[in-house]
């Protein structure tokens, strides 16, 4: 896969004996100026923690509901990695609901990323501070492409890479809403490790990708899946 920038990371994920499940807690009603548009189901741990994975030197206009009754518009900018970090008051498994707008003013390349500002793409460098959440996203809702908001990308803006490397815990059937409105000619390394390491995962759309027109690029599906051991199979013409 040379020249995608990173290789898949392991979720960094903790072992031990057995430990009673968490309480599963409701969502509250959605009371915010903006639709959501991303829903994100996780497992607060038991440091009782979330930290939202926010790129560094991006603009955010972003209406986050916690999925405790607390909500945040953020609009700054995380800074070394830093994401949006929130704490819980009891170690359960919470939605949590983002709306507003994300995106990364560029440059654009295969080490950079494209102009989504959410991601849990980066490895698992020592001052990373999110990197350790992989484990903890349990199931995702909405669509990623809404997330840019009013911001409008040129074809090459729209990358995914290792958006969701490593997050072993995301189990189900990929959103078929995930990638809708993406549109512009394929671009170098676009989906390359989106999902790499997802070994939960058990479904994949079979039109996940049919926004998208024009010849394949380079790597542009390199090691998309690798790791996905919980696939029951690939729609047919699904990357063509």
């Amino acid at each position: 896969m040379a020249g995608c920038g990173k290789t898949a990371q392991s979720s960094g994920g903790r072992s031990g004996g057995s430990t009673p499940s968490p309480a599963v807690v409701p969502p509250p009603a959605w009371d915010m100026p903006v639709a959501w548009r991303l829903e994100l189901t996780i497992n607060s741990g038991t440091d009782k923690r979330f930290i939202l994975p926010i790129r560094n030197d991006t603009v955010n206009d972003l209406y986050i509901s916690w999925g405790d009754g607390s909500t945040e518009n953020y609009k700054d900018s995380p800074n070394n990695y830093a994401g949006v970090p929130h704490e819980y008051s009891a170690s359960a498994i919470y939605t949590i609901r983002i709306g507003g707008s994300t995106y990364f003013a560029g440059p654009y390349n295969a080490e950079n990323g494209g102009a989504l500002g959410f991601g849990f793409s980066q490895s698992s460098d020592g001052y990373n501070s999110y990197y350790y959440n992989k484990s903890r996203l349990l199931a995702i809702s909405g669509n990623l492409v809404a997330l840019l908001g009013n911001y409008i990308p040129t074809s090459n803006n729209y990358m995914f890479s290792y958006t969701f490397s490593g997050c072993s815990g995301l189990t189900g059937s990929i959103p078929a809403s995930l990638f809708s409105g993406i549109s512009g000619a394929p671009v170098q390394c676009m989906f390359a490790g989106t999902f790499s390491g997802c070994s939960g995962l058990t479904g994949i759309p079979a039109n996940l990708f049919s926004g998208i027109n024009g010849a394949l690029a380079a790597d542009m599906f390199a090691s998309t899946f690798s790791g996905c051991s919980g696939l029951t199979g690939i729609p047919a013409n699904l990357f063509s």
